[in-house]
């Protein structure tokens, strides 16, 4: 097996596996901003997105990956798609890369989030919705300089200082919580560690960030351009399946290595079964990724594209449609969890 499959699968592999030890969902994260009042979640987000920062502009100014370009995108296209997203990942109780998770642990949520998210992806990017997606892109189109063409400092200066800030106010926040309750622990060493003690938001962060950073020098590295990526490769996977062109890259082993970073987190904590659930909760899941496919595509990135990795870049594409998934998160939670603010 190759560099170019092995990395992106242990990458993958690594980032699933944190995300189940320490039960932390993006979608989540934002929801509970608005519903639990859990305003250091802002400071988790930013953690993710500014460690991240600075190992991208790190390699970009040493020349280990190429210069951003600037983005070009629709504010109206963008917007409405990041909405959708927001939306749908409530209503399905979780993104696209946390159905990865669920389908690593045996939810059959998750499978069907998977199959309602690739599917209408597919449609809107290349089947009958794409017509609709061309006609949606050509409206309020703006172009925007390159991260590096706004200041006339250094990017990585920036990310330092809102990487510091951000680590700062969450632990901060942290010290201020009541110390949880918890049972005492079954096991103790190795075993405690990776596959009983709920991991640390706060710690995961910080490596979610790192690790993300990473991300962009293997992904060039094997001739992409980019970091974590969760659409495109999804849709991948579903044309080699039908037997369509597909392009698979680096991405689509990532997503591969998610799946089994979850799986071997489960199992190996004695969680893992094929959980059963009602219709309406199955049908809710579908449905919720749906809109998140149709979403994605249109916003030309999910929570994770946009919301980590290309707000990580300073793209204004992507810190705008961060920006409408969180509107998108909290109409959903206002609707579905009303009761509960």
């Amino acid at each position: 097996m190759s560099v170019a499959i092995i990395y992106p699968i242990i990458i993958g592999f690594l980032l699933g596996f944190m995300l189940k030890r320490a039960r932390f969902c993006f979608t989540g994260t934002l929801r509970d901003i608005y519903l639990e009042h859990r305003f250091e979640n802002i400071w988790i987000f930013l953690t993710m997105i500014f460690v991240q920062a600075i190992i991208y502009f790190t390699l970009v100014n040493f020349d280990f990956i190429p210069i951003p370009e600037a983005d070009s995108f629709s504010l109206f296209n963008v917007a409405l798609g990041s909405l959708l997203f927001g939306f749908g990942a409530v209503v399905a109780n979780g993104c696209c890369g946390i159905a990865l998770v669920k389908l690593g642990d045996g939810r059959l949520t998750g499978w069907m989030t998977f199959f309602g998210f690739v599917l209408t992806a597919a449609a809107a990017k290349q089947g009958m919705i794409h017509p609709i997606s061309e006609r949606l892109s050509d409206i309020a189109v703006v172009e925007t300089p390159a991260a590096t063409d706004w200041f006339s400092f250094s990017p990585i200066i920036l990310a330092v200082i809102g990487a510091g800030v951000a680590i700062g106010r969450m632990y901060k926040k942290k010290k201020e919580r009541p110390t949880p309750v918890t049972l005492p622990p079954e096991y103790s060493g190795f075993r405690h560690l990776f596959f009983e003690k709920i991991w640390s938001k706060e710690a995961v962060a910080i490596l979610i960030g790192l690790l993300a950073g990473i991300a962009w020098l293997s992904s060039n590295a094997a001739g992409r351009n980019g970091g974590f990526g969760i659409t495109t490769p999804m849709i991948s996977w579903l044309n080699l399946w039908i037997g369509h062109e597909a392009n698979i890259n680096w991405t689509s082993y990532f997503i591969v290595g998610v799946v089994v970073g979850s799986l071997i987190a489960t199992w190996g904590s004695q969680e893992f079964s094929f959980k059963g659930t009602n219709g309406k909760n199955l049908m809710r899941a579908f449905g919720g990724g749906a809109l998140m496919g149709v979403g994605a595509i249109w916003a030309k990135g999910c929570i994770i594209g946009n919301g980590l990795v290309g707000t990580a870049t300073l793209s204004l594409k992507a810190w705008w449609g961060l920006l409408f998934i969180v509107i998108g998160v909290w109409s959903g939670a206002r609707l579905f969890y009303k009761q509960s603010v």
